[in-house]
């Protein structure tokens, strides 16, 4: 079951948290690819890959699934953003600082 968590975030906060939430959607989204080649290597080598590849393809589909989602709150926010009537000039995102 999926719930929706609200949180409130300083509107200067904004860029920073979106840039968080893309960087989380794209760590999910780069090895698809990735595994959609090597199914398609399996499917090609070895007869006996169709369970295995059952579990993998449900599970990509359901990681996009959650990509999904997770793209359509970061739209929402930008609507969100687009909708207010005075459009405030937001700092850019800054980028993260390293830590020794």
């Amino acid at each position: 079951m999926k719930v929706r968590l609200t949180q409130l975030v300083d509107i200067d906060d904004v860029p920073d948290k979106l840039v968080d939430m893309l960087d989380k959607i794209n760590k999910k989204i780069t090895n698809m690819p990735d595994v959609i080649k090597a199914a398609i290597v399996l499917l090609r080598t070895d007869e006996e890959s169709s369970p295995y590849l059952e579990t993998v393809i449900d599970n990509l589909r359901k990681d996009l699934a959650s990509v999904d989602g997770e793209l359509a709150e970061v739209a929402n926010i930008f609507a969100g953003l687009n909708s207010l009537p005075e459009q405030p000039d937001l700092p850019l995102a800054q980028e993260p600082t390293e830590v020794e």
